[in-house]
């Protein structure tokens, strides 16, 4: 007998249906973010918008994808308009960053960093580093128009966008619209009571609302500590970093809580403490009887997280005791776009630093700084001097890199990996010995610390009388030996963004040559310069600037007598402390560099490789490596820029050059 074939469709629908069911989640890729666009007029448009770019005709809207190139005509992709709102399937995908010149404007995509220009072609909208570049709003037709070729953009035929020399009848009656990213909600810190609001990589505190003890990754022995927590008007306070855990949702549907270094809350296969990365990091979230507050059940050992206050440490047991407000734990979402400062933001006054960073120790009493030199046992003090908040006279061997033990100590490392230590016995700080990690604690000197050694108990100290550093195991009566101070080291190096104070030299790598502060007539002079393996050479103190910030978000270069790059009411040069001080850096076709363009006159930061001299111009002129610039941030190292005077212990040629 023949099966229908109504049955057998079903069947194979069926089986379709129980294949899908028994695939994992992680098959199937996670859907891009959809984007949300609000319109905007053209003059409102600023360098930091991110703008999608429409054509509407009916019912029908299309959006400019950014992820074209050179070889075809992007595709007409349609998106949903209501009101002045558009929505995109994607957000990543049509984003669009707008560089106004004087009398046109360039639009280059957010993703790629590539152009849009046209061709002499009616297919011919293409996305690089093509001429023709140059974009208005035509004022008869307001259609987007080239300004080099005289073409009018719009969409063939729902297909794709195409240029033609007059509002042709392929493109007639649509209309152009520019449509401003829509920021996403800031997501406030507060109690979680509904789990489903949790996202992977959310930050979250544990803490018993009962007795008001946070769960930190810090440990007592075997065991977890609490950290005294209170909740206030909806706002938790008095955690810190190391009471802080990310949260992720297995595919199970379990739960793991990890550390700022990725290690999870876990419990062995015996025992009820609840130590990092043992065999059972998955972990089940139930409602609890206590309001707003959850049961935190270790799958693997089907144990509940308690404060067992009796103990004064968090442990865990097989049951919801007769005492169920211990087991009752709240979850509290620390927002990342939460200010410091606020109630809840994270402060650890007594945790300065952060792994990898790269410092010296000194103790500025005496303004010693630790070696990783020896004299005998004993660690060398090198002198140095601080001068403006700067540290001057250290050396590679006084240059120590932090890291973070599990526990919130740490550890001080040479270049070479040995860290710094004691032994068993003795007061002497040699390298790799028994006792690695360190504590810090406030000192009564502001702004410095008591570095303790853990395992020893002893603190560090400059020992003025035997000239070398040691350690004791108290505050001595001369406490100013003991409050040691920290000096972060800034490294030098190529970047695209700058902070307030940053110093900085401008350069164009297509040609060498880095903006000195120093003037050929009206113009900057150009200063010879080379980068390799990342280090920049050949400039001089005259080529560095300082960064300032305004409170606009446009930055200033000053001389390091204080006065600012600039440009005047005209002309093209950029003297000092005219009109103009105020610049703004986008991101440049050339990948790791910038444009520099003044926000009074918008006119782009050039190197005149004609003039040889540096100048300005209302466009990125179809030479795109002359306004191409890179920034070189000029750090801590003991390397001085090129015109400087010797160090102490160099060793130098003298000679004559005209003999």
């Amino acid at each position: 007998m023949k099966t229908p074939v109504r049955t057998r469709l079903l069947s194979a629908l069926l089986s379709l249906v129980m294949l899908v069911s028994l695939l994992p989640v992680s098959v199937f890729a996670a859907e891009p973010e959809a984007g949300t666009w609000t319109k905007v007029e053209l003059a409102d448009i600023t360098a930091d918008d991110t703008v999608a770019i429409t054509m509407t005709k009916g019912d029908s809207t299309w959006v400019l994808p950014n992820n074209g190139d050179a070889k075809a005509a992007a595709k007409a992709i349609t998106g949903t308009v209501s009101g002045n709102t558009l929505t995109t399937s994607e957000k990543d995908l049509f984003g669009w960053k707008v560089v106004k010149g004087a009398d046109s404007f360039q639009l280059v995509s957010a993703a790629t960093g590539k152009y849009l220009y046209s061709t002499s072609s009616n297919n011919g909208i293409r996305q690089g580093t093509g001429e023709n570049r140059d974009w208005v709003v035509d004022t008869e037709s307001g259609y987007l128009k080239n300004v080099a070729l005289s073409r009018y953009v719009g969409v063939y035929n729902n297909q794709d966008w195409r240029s033609y020399t007059s509002v042709h009848a392929n493109i007639a009656g649509q209309t152009l619209g520019f449509w401003k990213l829509s920021t996403v909600p800031a997501r406030e810190s507060g109690i979680v009571t509904d789990l489903t609001t949790l996202q992977n990589g959310d930050k979250v505190v544990v803490f018993n609302p009962a007795n008001k003890k946070a769960l930190s990754s810090v440990y007592n022995g075997f065991y977890n500590t609490g950290v005294d927590v209170e909740l206030t008007g909806g706002k938790l306070t008095g955690y810190t970093n190391a009471e802080l855990w990310t949260v992720n949702r297995t595919e199970s549907g379990a739960y793991t809580f990890s550390t700022a270094d990725g290690k999870k809350l876990s419990m062995d296969e015996k025992y009820s403490s609840t130590p990092l990365d043992k065999a059972n990091v998955d972990w089940e979230l139930s409602a609890a009887a206590t309001a707003d507050c959850f049961y935190i059940k270790n799958v693997g050992r089907g144990s509940y997280l308690e404060w067992y206050a009796e103990k004064n440490n968090w442990s865990s047991y097989g049951t919801i005791g007769s005492n169920e407000a211990l087991f009752a734990q709240q979850l509290y979402l620390v927002a990342d776009t939460q200010e410091p400062g606020q109630p809840g933001q994270p402060e650890d006054p007594s945790a300065p630093l952060k792994n990898g960073d790269q410092v010296v120790i000194y103790n500025p009493a005496n303004l010693k700084a630790l070696s990783s030199e020896y004299s005998g046992f004993y660690n060398k003090g090198t002198d140095v001097t601080l001068t403006g908040g700067k540290l001057a006279g250290f050396t590679e061997a006084d240059i120590w890199t932090v890291g973070v033990n599990d526990d919130g100590s740490y550890t001080f490392s040479t270049a070479d990996g040995k860290k710094l230590s004691m032994d068993e016995k003795y007061s002497s700080t040699p390298l790799d010995k028994a006792h690695t990690a360190w504590t810090l604690e406030q000192a009564a000197t502001e702004g410095c610390y008591y570095i303790k050694n853990v395992g020893r108990s002893s603190y560090l100290e400059w020992y003025a009388e035997k000239n070398n550093w040691s350690a004791f195991g108290t505050i001595g009566s001369n406490e100013a030996l003991f409050a040691q101070a920290f000096f972060k080291i800034q490294k030098s190096g190529i970047v695209t963004s700058v902070s307030d104070g940053d110093q900085v030299v401008v350069f164009n790598p297509a040609n060498g040559k880095a903006l000195s502060t120093e003037y050929t007539g009206f113009y900057n002079k150009g200063t010879d310069v080379t980068l390799a393996n990342g280090k920049l050479s050949g400039y001089t103190k005259a080529d560095i600037w300082t960064v300032g910030v305004n409170a606009d978000g446009s930055y200033t270069f000053s001389t390091a007598d204080g006065k600012k790059l600039s440009m005047d009411e005209k002309y093209s040069s950029t003297p000092l402390d005219k009109a103009h001080t105020g610049w703004s850096i986008l991101p440049a076709a050339t990948e790791n560099c910038v444009y520099i363009q003044n926000v009074g006159r918008s006119s782009y930061l050039e190197w005149y490789a004609e003039k040889n001299n540096w100048s300005a111009f209302g466009t990125i002129g179809s030479n795109e490596a002359l306004f191409a610039q890179q920034l070189y941030l000029v750090g801590d190292e003991m390397d001085q820029p090129a015109g400087s005077l010797p160090q102490e212990g160099a060793q130098v040629v003298l000679f004559n050059q005209n003999a």
